[in-house]
């Protein structure tokens, strides 16, 4: 199942991560790639002083027509979660319309589900992170995850935008993490 903009004409994303997971470039990123589509998007970033490991988030949304709400989301379509202790910090589990995306093992999915009722996407997205890239970066695995239940953004328009952003190299293992995370990423 897939979430449908055509049917919605608006979809909200929360990417709830720590200070240095590389939750707000992964914003910035998807929100590119569904510029190339010839969609309206906004993103915004929140976080305090707090350095790395500190709670943040950043807001996306990505529309049919110009984007007016500049408001914080509070109830996304999609949360992007990068660490599962930051559920129960945000509540997640209630706020969240649709899906979940989930950096974890189906261990963790299994006990997201018994608090959510709506669609749990998991991957492991540090090991996928760790075995390509070599470093903990689970910001562009967790892209490839996400892609597999939009209808608005592909792979091929994400890897270009990630071509773009980084040096061949790293693009080149960022496009990898991607693309097997997009392929690794079960639903529950």
């Amino acid at each position: 199942m897939m979430i449908s903009l055509k049917e919605r004409g608006r979809i909200d994303i929360i990417f709830f991560g720590r200070g240095g997971q590389g939750a707000v470039t992964a914003s910035q990123a998807f929100a590119q790639a569904a510029i190339k589509r010839n969609l309206y998007v906004l993103t915004n970033p929140e976080y305090g002083a707090e350095r790395r490991g500190a709670p943040v988030k950043a807001y996306l949304r990505v529309s049919t027509r110009q984007v007016q709400d500049r408001e914080p989301i509070t109830s996304p379509d999609i949360s992007v979660v990068y660490d599962f202790g930051l559920i129960g910090i945000y509540n997640l589990d209630k706020i969240t319309k649709d899906y979940i995306i989930l950096n974890g093992n189906e261990e963790y999915a299994k006990k997201l589900r018994g608090l959510f009722n709506g669609n749990i996407v998991y991957v492991n997205a540090y090991n996928i992170a760790m075995k390509i890239i070599g470093r903990p970066y689970v910001n562009m695995p967790m892209l490839g995850a996400l892609v597999r239940v939009v209808d608005f953004v592909d792979l091929d328009s994400l890897k270009e935008v990630v071509n773009n952003m980084f040096s061949k190299r790293v693009a080149d293992l960022n496009i990898k993490a991607i693309e097997e995370a997009y392929q690794e990423a079960q639903v529950i």
